[in-house]
């Protein structure tokens, strides 16, 4: 029987604190995105769990880029800045969840619990950002946003009930992700490489700055896996690779614009890999204090 094609027109069915019971229950969403949509540099105040059920994306954080496909699990620090673009050709489907899992736990009333859940996210965050196997815990996302949908209004009989069901799912979930990261490790061997090899990645990537590398591309340099070689760098060189990677095409971008006074700014943008000229503005203020045309009026 032949699959029903998924409809790529965009959607999204959102809740922000939903329930006064579960105030660590932070936001909860479904979308799908539209072919190429980028996400602007955000920050949420609780770390954030994504899970890609079909399609694709490249999703940035301070730990580099990523790309993401269906059953990816992919986890974002609270108020770290991180942004994202869906795949022109195949956006994704995804769900997204923002929560403590110390808090939750806690609210069910047992300590022992809650320590439980503190270790699972120490185990998970920040040495893993994407997680395989997903799809495992596809059900628990949908059983999460049909609880959403259906709870009782504030003092009906039945809302309490629907509360420790929520709770539970969140508990459910935590366990679900932090197992898949615990096996993930335990596959992975990591090998220790050497300072000038590190050294030898930061080389060869002056010469990419036109066509920016992933991070997993970065890691295979090495040998290493992405969550690794981020932890390797940033340890060695005081940067992740990403801010190291970003800071050579401002500076090559910032070279540019006084040397060619007639290239337009985003073309300059596009050809050091900047997905749109905002973001390029964006950048280069944050790291040279002025706009690039502020910059280009200077020389």
């Amino acid at each position: 029987m032949a699959t029903k094609p998924r409809s790529l027109s965009p959607w999204i069915h959102h809740w922000e604190h939903p329930l006064a019971e579960i105030p660590s229950l932070v936001h909860f969403n479904e979308a799908q995105a539209h072919p190429g949509l980028r996400l602007p540099p955000h920050t949420h105040s609780s770390f954030e769990l994504c899970y890609i059920v079909d399609g694709r994306a490249r999703w940035q954080n301070t730990d580099g880029g990523f790309d993401l496909g269906p059953g990816d699990l992919y986890l974002t620090l609270p108020d770290e800045e991180h942004d994202g673009v869906a795949d022109q050709h195949d956006p994704h489907h995804n769900f997204a969840i923002g929560f403590d899992l110390r808090v939750a736990a806690a609210r069910l009333g047992d300590p022992g619990l809650a320590a439980q859940e503190a270790c699972s996210v120490d185990a998970i965050l920040p040495r893993q950002r994407v997680i395989k196997g997903g799809h495992s815990t596809q059900r628990i996302w949908t059983a999460l946003k049909q609880e959403l949908q259906d709870m009782p209004a504030p003092g009906a009989a039945e809302r309490g009930l629907a509360i420790a069901m929520v709770q539970a799912l969140l508990v459910e979930l935590a366990v679900a992700v932090t197992r898949l990261s615990i096996s993930a490790s335990r596959t992975t061997i990591p090998h220790q490489p050497k300072a000038e090899d590190l050294q030898a990645v930061r080389t060869r990537l002056a010469g990419t700055l036109e066509e920016p590398p992933t991070l997993s591309e970065m890691a295979s340099w090495v040998g290493l896996s992405p969550g690794h070689f981020a932890v390797l760098f940033k340890r060695t060189f005081g940067c992740t690779p990403h801010e190291y990677l970003t800071e050579l095409r401002i500076e090559a971008a910032a070279a540019r614009l006084r040397s060619h006074p007639e290239q337009a700014i985003t073309a300059i943008a596009f050809d050091f890999g900047f997905c749109s000229s905002q973001y390029f503005s964006e950048v280069f203020r944050r790291l040279k204090g002025v706009s690039p045309s502020q910059w280009r009026a200077q020389r």
